[in-house]
């Protein structure tokens, strides 16, 4: 009869949901217990497991904890893909190589501490592509223990989340700007002496924002309009006081504004400015 082999590991799918290092979800549901591979044998089951991590498309590391400095042993090629370092230049280095200066301190002392107290511990951090480049990284990593439950080495998951983080950080820039539009347009409405409520409103919006220009528009009954209070970077062309007719504004938008309506653009480049 063919023994199943143990597998000795605090590792488990609970902690790493996502991130493709339990058997089910790298090798698929067919293979989703340890039963159904008793056949293949310990030396073909390790090769298994050993092909499956090297095809995951997150970074896997493991690192030596009975080492000193904590070196990696092991890094995957989708490691080597997201950092750009080969596996030479990583393997016997600890993985604080991809630390950089705003690299954030908490979470790298969140590490550590979790390290000192042999435990598992999932954060998102800045790290640096060996050609400088910043990426988010989604970091899990997890304490892998012997059969008498010492603790012998790190397992590290890396996941490049730079898309999701920086789309983020555009939807938060974009309330912000529609929070502080909101709060110039109410203290328009509160102030005797628009003028003043006008030009004071433009420099603090561009302040805030790091904009290169800022201003305010009025229309006139015709939807012809004109330039009454701008803030603008030094060396730019001044635009105060022109007047401006815009046909498509007034066929396509001119009544979503009249009922109030606030929209914070990013980027015109790119925005679809005609919806």
């Amino acid at each position: 009869m063919t023994s199943v082999p143990t597998v000795s590991s605090t590792v488990s799918p609970s902690f790493l949901g996502d991130s493709l290092i339990d058997l089910e979800t790298i090798l698929g549901h067919e293979f989703a217990s340890l039963a159904s591979l008793a056949s293949l044998g310990l030396p073909a089951l390790l090769d298994l497991y050993q092909r499956a991590i090297e095809s995951s498309s997150c970074g896997i590391v493991i690192a030596d904890m009975q080492q000193p400095d904590r070196p990696l042993i092991y890094c995957n090629t989708a490691f080597e893909k997201m950092t750009g370092y080969s596996r030479s230049e990583v393997l016997g280095r600890n993985c604080r190589f991809l630390q950089g200066p705003t690299t954030d301190r908490t979470a790298i002392e969140a590490i550590r501490s979790a390290i000192r107290h042999e435990q598992a511990c999932t954060i998102t951090l800045e790290n640096y592509r060996k050609n400088g480049e910043v990426f988010w990284n989604k970091l899990a990593i997890a304490p892998v223990r012997d059969n008498q439950n010492k603790l012998t080495h790190y397992i590290g998951v890396q996941t490049d989340v730079t898309g999701i983080h920086l789309a983020t950080q555009e939807r938060e820039t974009q309330l912000l700007g529609e929070r502080l539009l909101s709060k110039v347009v109410e203290r328009i409405r509160r102030s005797l002496d628009l003028d003043e409520v006008l030009t004071t409103a433009v420099r603090e919006v561009r302040d805030l924002l790091n904009t290169d220009r800022v201003v305010v528009y009025r229309f006139e009954s015709d939807w012809t309009g004109s330039v009454v209070a701008e803030s603008v970077e030094p060396g730019w062309r001044v635009s105060l006081g022109e007047k401006i007719r815009d046909t498509c504004f007034v066929e396509n938008q001119a009544r979503d504004y009249q009922n109030g309506r606030i929209c914070a653009i990013a980027d015109i480049d790119v925005s679809p400015l005609s919806e």
